[in-house]
C-alpha cells in the first residue's frame, strides 16, 4: 500500500531504496497543501508567520535528506549531527516536560503548551501463556545486566534497554501486533515524578492540522490557536522522518525506517529522558495514539534497572483476556468493591460499568474530543480497551520497586 500523496500516516513503503523519494513525495504534498492556505482570507493576518513556517519546513526537508544520504555513506556521525541541529534549532516545538508535552493531552486539533498535567498513567504489556499475570518486578523493563538481550527497536539503542509505555491499552495491544487477549497482560505505570523531565515529542497527529486551519470557523480556534499550529508546521517533516512503514515481510538486517527514530535517540541524556512518538500500527482515526520510549542510559553497579525505578510506581498486571472473559459485561458482578488502585478513593472503592466516570489518565480527556475513534471503527469510548484500563486503574495498587 502506499500514501504518498495524501496526508495519512504512517507513510509506506515497500523498497528501502523508495525511502527517500516517499518522504519528499509526502513532505512536497503536505507543502503544496499548506501553501494554498495562505491566500484564505480567514488566515490572512497570519500569513506572515505562515510563510515563515513553511520556509523552515523546507530547510528541514533538506536537511533530513543530507542526514539520510550522509548515512547511506557511512558518515553516521554527520548524520547525528544534523539531527541534533534540527532539534536544537526547533526546540520550541520538540522539547518539553512530559507534564507540558502535547503528546499525552490528546489536544489533536491544535497544540497548547500551557496546559500542564498533575499525573500521568501509562501502560506496559507482555506477551504471557493463556490469562497468566505478573507481579510488578516482572513488569520493567530488560534489566542492565541482560543487555545481550535488548532487541533492535524503531525507537532504540543497541545494547541500551528501554522502558516502552503506551497511552492506553488499545495502542499497547496494536504495537504487540494484535496478540489473543488471553494471552496479553497489562501493567499501570505511574508517571508523576517524571511529569518534569524533557521529552522530544514527535507525536503531532498532523494530518488534522491542515484540517484545522482549512476551517478555522468551525474549530473555532483563537488567533493564539491558529499561531501555535503554524509554528508547529515547520516540523512536519521530522514527523513524517518517524512514520515510515515498510510494508515487505521480507527479513532484513538493516531497517532503513528506524534510521531517523534512532538518529533522534542519540540526543538524549539525563537532561532530555525520553521521546513521545505516535504509533506507526494505527491507521486512521481522530484520536492521538503516543508511546514513550525511555532507554535506561545510567550505569548503576549492581543495579538491574537503573536509576529511573525511584521515580516510577508500577502495579502488578491484570490479563485483559481474563478481564473480557469474565468481569467485563457480567452483570452478576455487577458492582465491584475490592479496588486497591488510584482511583478506588475516588470511586468510593466501588467500581461499576454502568455510568462509569474516567480516572486513567487518557480517558480524561475523551469528553473534548468528538466521535474519538481508532482506525474509523466503534467509539473508543464504549471500548473494551476503555473499561480495561478504568478497571485497572482501580483494582490495581501502584508501588515503589526496589532492588
Amino acid at each position: 500500500m502506499k500514501n504518498w500523496n495524501d496526508f495519512s500516516l504512517p507513510l509506506h513503503i515497500t523498497q528501502t531504496d523508495e525511502y527517500l523519494k516517499a518522504f519528499n513525495k509526502k513532505v512536497d504534498y503536505y507543502y503544496n497543501q499548506l501553501n494554498l492556505l495562505t491566500s484564505m482570507s480567514s488566515l490572512s493576518k497570519f500569513k506572515k508567520e505562515f510563510t515563515a513556517s513553511l520556509k523552515k519546513l523546507k530547510n528541514q526537508q533538506k536537511l533530513i535528506g543530507n542526514a539520510f544520504n550522509y548515512y547511506l555513506k557511512g558518515r553516521q556521525q554527520k548524520s547525528i549531527e544534523i539531527v541534533h541541529k534540527i532539534i536544537k534549532d526547533n526546540k520550541d516545538i520538540l522539547i518539553h516536560p512530559i507534564k507540558k508535552a502535547y503528546a499525552f493531552k490528546g489536544n489533536s486539533m491544535y497544540v497548547d503548551f500551557e496546559e500542564e498535567l498533575d499525573e500521568l498513567y501509562l501502560v506496559r504489556g507482555r506477551i504471557v501463556e493463556p490469562h497468566k499475570e505478573l507481579p510488578a518486578e516482572e513488569m520493567l523493563h530488560i534489566p542492565l545486566n541482560m543487555r545481550e538481550n535488548v532487541d533492535t527497536y524503531r525507537y532504540s539503542i543497541p545494547g541500551v534497554p528501554g522502558l516502552y509505555l503506551s497511552q492506553n491499552s488499545y495502542i499497547l495491544w496494536n504495537e504487540l501486533r494484535n496478540p489473543s487477549l488471553d494471552q496479553l497482560t497489562i501493567s499501570n505505570f505511574d508517571l508523576k515524578e517524571l511529569l518534569n523531565e524533557n521529552i522530544i515529542d514527535l507525536s503531532y497527529y498532523i494530518e488534522l492540522f491542515y484540517d484545522a486551519l482549512e476551517h478555522v470557523e468551525t474549530y473555532q480556534l483563537l488567533d493564539k490557536q491558529i499561531l501555535s499550529t503554524i509554528k508547529t508546521l515547520r516540523v512536519i517533516p521530522l514527523v513524517i522522518a518517524c512514520s515510515v512503514v515498510y510494508d515487505n515481510n521480507s527479513n532484513r538486517k538493516f531497517k532503513v525506517e528506524y534510521l531517523f527514530p534512532q538518529l533522534l535517540m542519540q540526543y538524549l541524556n539525563s537532561k532530555c529522558i525520553g521521546i513521545a512518538y505516535r504509533s506507526t500500527r494505527i491507521q486512521k482515526g481522530n484520536l492521538t495514539s503516543a508511546n514513550l520510549a525511555i532507554p535506561i542510559l545510567d550505569f548503576v553497579s549492581r543495579k538491574k534497572y537503573g536509576n529511573i525505578i525511584k521515580k516510577i510506581k508500577v502495579s502488578d498486571s491484570l490479563n485483559i483476556g481474563y478481564f473480557n472473559s469474565f468481569v467485563f459485561g457480567n452483570s452478576e458482578l455487577g458492582i465491584l468493591k475490592k479496588g486497591n488502585g488510584p482511583s478506588a478513593k475516588s470511586r468510593g472503592y466501588v467500581f461499576s460499568f454502568n455510568n462509569l466516570s474516567s480516572y486513567f489518565s487518557f480517558n480524561t480527556i475523551l469528553p473534548v474530543l468528538p466521535a474519538p475513534t481508532y482506525d474509523n471503527m466503534v467509539n473508543y469510548a464504549h471500548s473494551l480497551f476503555y473499561y480495561f484500563d478504568e478497571y485497572l486503574l482501580f483494582l490495581k495498587e501502584v508501588k515503589n520497586i526496589s532492588f
